[in-house]
């Protein structure tokens, strides 16, 4: 027998500046709140774990997710993994920030070929942070469709594109 499976339900448009915060830490959650909330960034999804991300994903879209790594039940690499995929599947793409305290150089790649777009490190530095997302939050509100569809396929790509280089600017 066929078995069909409908496709997973587009989650509604995200709202400029929606942010998820994907953390276990709720010091850390507190923290990272109040810096966005002095950034400006006052819309954020806390998800405590990468179940509760991904269901928050599946009703809502967001402008960026800010993933921490170790949590526990499914670490930040495969909550990653299953966010990819789906976007995959919708034909979506949100920039994702990886948070740790994982900080060696090699690190970093091991992150980025994970399918995630920026690394930064713990304990957060108030200015790498706010560099950072500021940059995101800025391509994501200026994507067009060309951003988007490359976005999820070559991350070298991504500057390289007429959005990203005019939020770059």
């Amino acid at each position: 027998p066929l078995i069909v499976q409908d496709p997973p339900a587009r989650p509604q448009v995200s709202t400029p500046g929606r942010i998820l915060l994907v953390e276990d830490d709720e010091t850390n959650q507190k923290h990272a709140v109040r810096l966005l909330s002095r950034f400006g960034y006052n819309d954020v999804t806390i998800a405590p774990t990468g179940h509760d991300a991904l269901e928050a994903l599946s009703k809502h879209g967001y402008a960026l997710i800010l993933m921490d790594y170790q949590m526990p039940e499914m670490n930040g690499f495969t909550t990653t993994a299953r966010i990819r995929e789906r976007e995959r599947q919708l034909g979506m793409y949100t920039p994702i920030i990886a948070l740790t305290a994982r900080a060696l150089p090699r690190d970093r790649e091991k992150f980025l070929a994970a399918g995630m777009d920026d690394y930064i490190t713990k304990p957060i530095d108030r200015d790498v942070f706010k560099a950072a997302i500021d940059r995101w939050m800025r391509l994501s509100s200026t994507a067009d469709s060309d951003f988007v569809a490359l976005a999820g396929h070559e991350h070298e790509q991504v500057i390289t594109t007429e959005a990203s280089q005019r939020a770059l600017r």
